[in-house]
């Protein structure tokens, strides 16, 4: 995929618009410093939404983590926990959860989070109803640290991202404020970790 950066920010986070390109390169295998480890990720994100059917915009702050283990045989398993923790319209700190295994089509919420290893990176693509949520792991000397980013692309007609909630309803980013994510990376398998 050919990523064609637009030239404005929505509420300082670039929004790009994602075009398809023929004979897009198959994702490397992970490399052999990162087999038996596990990735943290932490990061806040503010969003105002509008709402189909009703018009309906509200502003929701939610808190994510995202942890991804690689086992020894270099798959990955992925577990997202996203909280509200302010804004309108809606329940807030109730956790929600959503497991993808690497033989998933989905994760145990509906959506899809593909994991791989591209150009020296972990990367994490969620494909979403309109648009896709891009993180990029970046690992330093030894794969002892790292770094990641959180992105978020248009579609490739160039209209708004949109997602839905758990329960089904939809909903448009009308903007989204992200914050640098923290970024961890440990032996062992965190998601057995309950």
């Amino acid at each position: 995929m050919v990523r064609a950066p637009i030239s404005k920010a929505v509420n300082g986070i670039l929004l790009s618009v994602a075009m398809s390109a023929p004979g897009v390169a198959e994702a490397a295998p992970l490399p052999e410093p990162l087999l038996g480890k596990s990735v943290t990720l932490n990061w806040t994100e503010n969003q105002q939404r509008k709402f189909e059917g009703t018009g309906e915009i509200i502003f929701a702050a939610i808190s994510d983590s995202l942890r991804i283990y690689i086992s020894t045989a270099g798959r990955a398993f992925s577990r997202e926990v996203f909280v509200r923790t302010g804004g309108g319209g809606g329940q807030r700190g109730s956790p929600s959860v959503s497991d993808q295994a690497p033989d998933d089509s989905r994760s145990s919420t509906g959506d899809q989070r593909i994991v791989h290893f591209e150009h020296g990176a972990l990367l994490v693509d969620n494909h979403l109803i309109a648009g896709t949520r891009h993180i990029s792991i970046t690992f330093g000397a030894g794969y002892g640290s790292c770094n990641a980013r959180v992105t978020y692309d248009r579609p490739g007609d160039g209209g708004p991202i949109r997602r839905k909630l758990i329960n089904g309803r939809r909903y448009e980013l009308v903007s989204i404020q992200t914050s640098a994510p923290s970024c961890s990376i440990r032996s062992g398998n965190v998601l057995g970790e309950q």
